[in-house]
C-alpha cells in the first residue's frame, strides 16, 4: 500500500525515475564488463537480465495505462486534495473552511430558489 501511495505522488515518480536510471546504468556497466570479458556465458546472462528488465518495464507501462488504474489514481488524488482541504496536518477538522463552503453553498441554493420564484411569477 505504501508503494502505491508513493507512486501516486510527483515525488514518488521522480524517485522511481531516479531508481530506474541507476538500474539502467548498472545494467549498462554489466554489459560493458561482459563484452570486455568476451565470455559468451556472461553475455548471455546479461541479455537474459536485460530481457527481464525490459519485460518488467513493459508490464509497468501497461499497468499505468489501464483505464481502471488511471481512474483509481484520479479518485485517490481527489480524496487526497479533499482531505488536505478539510483536515489539518494533525488530523483536526478545518471548521473555518467547511463553514465557508457551507455558507457559499447556502447562498447558491438561496439564489436558485429566488430566481425560480421570479421565473414562476412571469410565466
Amino acid at each position: 500500500m505504501a508503494t502505491d501511495e508513493v507512486a501516486r505522488t510527483p515525488t514518488g515518480d521522480v524517485e522511481r525515475a531516479a531508481t530506474e536510471v541507476a538500474r539502467t546504468d548498472a545494467l549498462d556497466g554489466e554489459v560493458v564488463a561482459a563484452r570486455r570479458a568476451g565470455d559468451p556465458a556472461a553475455i548471455e546472462a546479461e541479455i537474459a537480465r536485460r530481457r527481464e528488465h525490459l519485460a518488467a518495464t513493459v508490464d509497468e507501462l501497461v499497468e499505468r495505462t489501464r483505464p481502471k488504474a488511471i481512474a483509481q489514481r484520479g479518485v485517490a488524488g481527489v480524496k487526497d486534495r479533499l482531505r488536505a482541504a478539510t483536515l489539518t496536518p494533525q488530523g483536526e477538522l478545518r471548521t473555518e473552511r467547511i463553514g465557508a463552503v457551507a455558507a457559499a453553498l447556502a447562498v447558491f441554493v438561496l439564489l436558485g430558489v429566488v430566481l425560480r420564484r421570479r421565473r414562476g411569477r412571469r410565466g
